[in-house]
């Protein structure tokens, strides 16, 4: 069997690396010689990372070979299909989607979020090439109401971000070590000066800082801008792929925006605080049972130390139901690889 995954891989992006790595693992549960390809930015990276085979993301006539050589072409996870952050990624997944299509292959989402998706147009071919698609697994329920919403037709079930595949509770040792996650937005500065404060209160308070970058060459940018303000150097978790899936857990409470940031946090059964920026964010807090500061745009200082407060006083409850809400998720994650069986049966 050959499988071609599509996502945003082999751009330092460590979120999209774990769900390529989760994609992988659920294909070879089934199939264990399955010959694995995936269009990436960065071949041999992703080759090194992930034992597989890769095809340049702008290697237009070769991802069209690599299409047409495959049985199933899978959209690994992501919030691929929007046009939020780019009219022309939009276009671009959704023209290899429906390629697969028109080449009657087999076409799966696993784990996707969706939209928003704006303008008459880029709706309309959502919608169409959408229809094509063997199987929809939505990442959360506010995924399969939008896709209910603009009239896709095709085979829907909601199940979870594939970063939960695989899920076991942990053994998460309370400390005073705190993680932060940021990444650049249109009022970063507003953001730094927001973030530096609430760092100077947490070093008050006892507190042991480490950033998290979930990018290179954007998170971590946006990091040393605040530690610029602190003055002094805040250690960074290493961004890797090993550090995700496994690493320390030794943290008390993460405050962040990225939504595998948060996640990161999440499987490993640390309470958290997210500073929404996208409805996404939104939908895991509250798939977690967690709690949010205000929306990244008019977050101040004062929001992220009285969110920050009411996580310290609440704690044990927050870490109590983050387990709870952990293991609904990666039940409804199973669902990834359940539908992927049934259309490989198919």
């Amino acid at each position: 069997m050959k499988i071609l995954i599509v996502g945003y891989y082999g751009s330092d992006n460590i979120g999209d690396e774990v769900l390529l790595s989760q994609v992988v693992r659920i294909v070879r549960s089934l199939s264990r010689n399955s010959e694995i390809r995936a269009i990436s930015y960065r071949g041999e990276e992703t080759r090194r990372l992930h034992d597989i085979e890769t095809v340049g993301r702008n290697k237009y006539f070769r991802i069209v070979r690599a299409i047409k050589a495959s049985d199933i072409v899978i959209g690994g996870g992501g919030s691929i299909l929007q046009n939020v952050t780019s009219q022309k990624s939009l276009v671009y997944y959704l023209s290899v989607f429906y390629l697969g299509i028109l080449m009657k292959k087999k076409v799966v989402l696993l784990g996707n979020g969706f939209g928003p998706v704006s303008g008459r147009f880029s709706r309309w071919l959502t919608r169409r090439v959408l229809k094509g698609v063997s199987h929809f697994v939505a990442r959360d329920s506010e995924t399969v109401e939008r896709l209910k919403a603009l009239g896709v037709d095709c085979p829907i079930t909601l199940g979870a971000d594939l970063a939960y595949y695989g899920y076991q509770p942990k053994a998460v040792v309370r400390s005073r070590r705190v993680l932060i996650n940021i990444r650049p937005w249109t009022n970063s500065a507003g953001l730094v000066e927001a973030v530096k404060g609430f760092c100077s209160y947490l070093i008050e308070q006892g507190y042991e800082l480490t950033f998290l970058s979930m990018q290179s060459g954007k998170d971590d940018v946006i990091l040393k801008e605040v530690m610029k303000g602190l003055k002094r150097d805040i250690p960074f978790v290493e961004n890797s792929l090993e550090a995700f899936i496994g690493g320390s857990e030794s943290y008390y409470a993460l405050v962040g925006m990225r939504l595998h940031a948060l996640i990161w946090a999440g499987i490993k059964d640390i309470p958290f605080v997210s500073i929404p920026y996208d409805p996404k964010i939104n939908a895991y807090t509250r798939m977690s049972r967690q709690k949010s500061a205000a929306e990244v745009e008019t977050v101040t200082r004062e929001d992220l130390i009285g969110a920050f407060e009411t996580l310290v006083e609440e704690w044990e409850l927050r870490h109590s139901d983050l387990i709870k809400a952990n293991q609904i998720i990666a039940r409804e994650s199973d669902v990834n690889r359940e539908i992927l069986e049934a259309v490989i049966k198919e």
